[in-house]
């Protein structure tokens, strides 16, 4: 790749930042905005178009496992830390969301926090949303990560987990990083059993939500639970 100078390129830097500032980016633009803070004196407008074309959107690009972004030609240590520490702002942020208003407030909002979180994890993560009286989120605990198609769930350390910090609801979220689009019949039957075990103390079960292929998919409303 060429120098930022000398030819067409000088001043790109700048004129994109300028474009930043009047909202004017597209989303390409973006990605090789970000790239320029970490990878100095380089024409990353190349690098940006192909992880716009591998990844299809910022969100995906930002949500991508660092080892699976350090394999891309051009995005080296830098950026992929760049992007998984934005990744990590972001659900912070989120959490703050959760944290300030009940949960279903805003699906959209929720749903955007999954999708972040697990869309691309490379194995089944299974996390537990533990909620106050008002359904605000308390806390997200990673329960367990397994395998590509495989998680342990242990619906006792849930109740206690739930009990320690006084929760009142809990939602249930896991991903199928193989794409598949529908709970299995091991994933219902998980559930009811968490949801029994947690009826003992009074805890109710929302939701169960699967992240899958980039998108969410609720046992509630598939009147699954």
């Amino acid at each position: 790749m060429a120098n930022d100078g000398g030819d067409w390129r000088k001043g790109h830097r700048a004129r994109l930042r300028e474009k930043f500032l009047d909202d004017k980016l597209t989303d390409c633009e973006l990605v090789e905005l970000l790239l320029c803070q970490a990878i100095p004196r380089v024409d990353v407008k190349p690098v940006a178009k192909e992880l716009m074309k591998k990844f299809g959107s910022i969100q995906n690009i930002v949500a991508a496992d660092t080892m699976e972004l350090r394999r891309c030609a051009g995005v080296g240590e830098g950026a992929a830390v760049l992007f998984a520490a934005i990744k990590k702002f972001m659900l912070s942020a989120y959490r703050g969301e959760l944290r300030d208003a009940p949960l279903f407030y805003d699906t959209g909002r929720l749903y955007d926090y999954c999708r972040l979180l697990l869309s691309k994890v490379r194995v089944e993560e299974f996390h537990i949303f533990y909620l106050d009286a008002d359904n605000r989120l308390i806390q997200d605990d990673l329960h367990t990560a397994g395998t590509k198609d495989h998680v342990a769930v242990y619906p006792r350390e849930v109740l206690q987990r739930a009990m320690a910090l006084n929760a009142r609801n809990v939602v249930l979220v896991h991903n199928h990083p193989d794409g598949t689009r529908s709970f299995s019949t091991d994933d219902i039957e998980l559930t009811q059993k968490i949801r029994e075990k947690l009826a003992v103390d009074g805890i109710g079960v929302l939701d169960h939500l699967l992240v899958s292929d980039g998108l969410i998919f609720s046992a509630k409303n598939m009147f699954l639970i």
